[in-house]
């Protein structure tokens, strides 16, 4: 999770994630949003101390978890109000390893859930990319994909105190 190991390799590991078959995200109604609007990507982890079978029922590793969320979320509005005065009516999409009980943080009016059954992983880190602003969220798999955006003018915001893995280099 940090760019310093690779950075001279960019435009080789752009050509390398780029999907051959794009088309097949056509039709995809969450593609449709991000080339029409102004969308600010977010990611929101849950469960990422409690994740784990072994993790599951300790109430330690839920707690923890938990107040990740909260933390996750409170930089997530701090950086929604960055990007209301710098993008032009922004529309917010969410992607998440769990939806459970996010609509407590993020009403439905608002936000967009980006909700893929088929093929979620490979089609949620494809649109992804597509996105030109990111709340860029303590996630391994939304740093790689605001890295792997290949706007010029893209805007990247990172939390300044969240690094799960206590790596010095995390950003």
């Amino acid at each position: 999770e940090t760019e310093k190991y690779f950075n001279e390799y960019r435009s080789d590991l752009l050509k390398e994630f780029t999907l051959v078959n794009k088309e097949q995200f056509s039709n995809n109604k969450y593609f449709n949003i991000i080339k029409k609007n102004n969308v600010v990507s977010i990611c929101v982890r849950q469960n990422r101390f409690s994740e784990r079978i072994n993790n599951r029922n300790s109430s330690q590793s839920l707690h923890k978890s938990s107040v990740y969320v909260d933390e996750t979320i409170n930089y997530i509005n701090k950086a929604m109000n960055y990007f209301n005065k710098r993008v032009n009516n922004p529309k917010y999409l969410i992607w998440s390893n769990n939806f459970d009980n996010l609509e407590k943080y993020f009403d439905s009016k608002k936000f967009t859930f980006v909700i893929n059954n088929n093929d979620k992983i490979l089609t949620d880190f494809y649109l992804l990319t597509q996105c030109k602003y990111f709340i860029v969220g303590p996630s391994t798999f939304h740093w790689w994909g605001a890295w792997l955006s290949n706007f010029d003018d893209k805007i990247c915001v990172r939390p300044r105190d969240l690094n799960p893995s206590n790596n010095k280099n995390f950003w």
